[in-house]
This record gives C-alpha cells, sequence and structure tokens, in this order.
C-alpha cells in the first residue's frame, strides 16, 4: 500500500522537472498531440478523424484554462470517489460525475497495475480520462470535467510536494482508496 502511494508522489515529483519532456510551448506541462494519441491509442472506439478532433478540442481548451490560470487545485477527493464508486457500479451520472470518475479511473489505470507505473505521465492520464469517458458514453462536457479533474489533482499533489507537506498530501488519501 505504501508502495503504491510512493509510486504516485514519484510520478507527480518527475512531473515538476518535466520528466517525460513533453511540454506545451506555454509551459503548461502537457502537449496536446500527446494527450490525443494516448486517447486515441487507448479507446476502444475507433472514432477515426472526428474522435481525434474531439479529444484534440478538449485538450485545447484545457490548454487555454490553464494557460489562463482558470484551474486551481481545489478538488475533494471525497467527491471523486463518490462519483467513481456511483459510475463504477452502473449509475448514471452528471457529466461532472462521469468526468470526475474517469479521472480517478486513469489513476487507478496509471498506478494500479500490479504495482507497476505505466509511462506517459500527465498526458497519459489525461489521454486515458479521456477515453475512460468515452467508453462510459460521456459527452464532451464530460471530458472537460475528466481532464480537468486530473490537472486538479496533479497541481494540488505538486504544491503540497513543494511546501513540504507530510505523506503525500490528500493524493496519498486517494491512493488509498484506490487499493
Amino acid at each position: 500500500m505504501e508502495n503504491f502511494v510512493n509510486m504516485g508522489r514519484q510520478f507527480l515529483q518527475n512531473q515538476q522537472g518535466g520528466g517525460d519532456g513533453a511540454q506545451a510551448g506555454s509551459g503548461s506541462g502537457f502537449n496536446i498531440n500527446n494527450i490525443v494519441s494516448h486517447a486515441m491509442n487507448q479507446s476502444p472506439q475507433q472514432g477515426g478523424q472526428g474522435q481525434q478532433q474531439l479529444f484534440g478540442q478538449v485538450a485545447n481548451f484545457l490548454q487555454q484554462k490553464h494557460d489562463n490560470g482558470q484551474i486551481d487545485d481545489n478538488v475533494n477527493e471525497g467527491d471523486l470517489m463518490s462519483s467513481f464508486r456511483k459510475i463504477t457500479q452502473g449509475g448514471n451520472g452528471s457529466s461532472q460525475e462521469v468526468g470526475q470518475a474517469a479521472a480517478v479511473g486513469a489513476f487507478q489505470h496509471m498506478f494500479g497495475q500490479g504495482g507497476q507505473k505505466q509511462g506517459g505521465g500527465t498526458d497519459a492520464l489525461i489521454g486515458k480520462a479521456l477515453s475512460l469517458v468515452q467508453q462510459h458514453g460521456g459527452d464532451s462536457d464530460a471530458m472537460h470535467h475528466a481532464s480537468e479533474t486530473v490537472m486538479k489533482l496533479v497541481m494540488k499533489h505538486k504544491m503540497q510536494s513543494m511546501l513540504g507537506g507530510g505523506g503525500g498530501g490528500n493524493l496519498s488519501g486517494l491512493m488509498s482508496l484506490l487499493s
């Protein structure tokens, strides 16, 4: 369990230094083309150009919000887990709930594979979240919520790490619920 939390901490610390080298020109910490590529590769539906455009639009919107300082680290892990349980147990939910569940699912996929960290960094997390929204029948609004929730979690943990937050901050609480 502690090993699982440490892997998440290590992943996010690598992101602080641009560990994947996948930076958009604006310094947002992610690359739109990589996000689209990850989402397309992990999507069970091969929707072609239309699907690729949708993922690209969501990633562009996320970058604009990030660059304009419209994404903060205010996220409630309890709400995320409630949405995750509701959606994964077959419940219908709002676009926000589907997006939040997909973001949690992306973290679970990234760190829950037998203790092996999957590669790709923030781009892969966002791409996986987008593909999960699609798998749950979510719309573009749900994709926006998913990508923004991933960024909020990454930003929240980075800030707590930089300020010396004990125990990995709230992300460790989220990660412990996933194990």
